[in-house]
């Protein structure tokens, strides 16, 4: 038989129906039930980005109809921590705190609860993501052509930095002002205008694709850059 409701009905009239005394059966007599036989099925979701540096995330869980006997260990987790399961009927709600960074794999197994006529929950779908709560190295940088009279001088006519150490998708930032002021920097380079910056002055800074961020690397001795060819002046000599 299909899933659905079901009546059947004996009908008095000419049943031929009689008690012990001989009166006949004078009410139709009914019975009602509904057929389950569909085990309900499960969907885990979260918000949380595939790469993520949160501490922990929350999951919902979408049942196709309502069930009982839910708990937390039914909740199976690789790489993190359930807790803190919420709700009742078809929606609910967990917690999940990764552990180390790397992947994070959750998922919740057949039989984990079932539904008012007792078939058990299906496998769910299966939430997987890298957990990334480590800052990045400060990255570093370094002037690609060092032009002064001393090749280590840092005294030079040509303003462009190389930067070293940048994580891969990474968002990378410099200043010129010491921290106070931040320039979104792209590629590998950046170029230093003229002037001379003292010790800290030039700094960079970088958040790996989790978000996480980095401390500052800045210069440690002083910078001058200085692209202004110098000028011969002539004067007139009197006699």
């Amino acid at each position: 038989a299909l899933d659905g409701d079901y009546t059947l009905t004996l009908v008095a009239a000419g049943s031929g129906i009689v008690d012990i005394a001989g009166i006949p059966l004078l009410v139709n007599a009914r019975v009602s039930w509904t057929l389950d036989k569909t085990s309900p099925a499960v969907i885990l979701a979260t918000s949380s980005p595939s790469l993520t540096n949160q501490s922990s995330m929350v999951v919902t869980v979408n049942f196709s109809e309502s069930v009982s006997g839910l708990s937390l260990s039914d909740i199976l987790v690789t790489n993190a921590v359930a807790s803190n399961l919420l709700g009742s009927g078809a929606s609910y709600s967990f917690t999940v705190s990764p552990l180390t960074d790397g992947p994070v794999v959750i998922e919740i197994g057949p039989a984990a609860a079932m539904d008012a006529a007792g078939n058990p929950n299906t496998q769910s779908n299966t939430l997987s993501f890298v957990s990334d709560r480590s800052n990045p190295a400060a990255p570093t940088f370094l002037l690609v052509n060092d032009s002064g009279v001393n090749p280590s001088d840092r005294i030079t006519n040509d303003g462009r930095m190389i930067v070293s150490g940048l994580e891969l998708l990474a968002v990378w930032q410099y200043s010129l002002t010491g921290g106070l002021l931040w320039i979104t920097g792209s590629g590998t380079t950046f170029v230093v205008p003229d002037g001379q910056y003292l010790s800290g002055i030039i700094r960079i800074r970088q958040s790996d694709a989790a978000g996480n961020p980095s401390f500052e690397g800045f210069n440690s001795a002083s910078v001058t850059v200085d692209t202004v060819a110098p000028v011969v002046l002539f004067a007139p000599i009197r006699s």
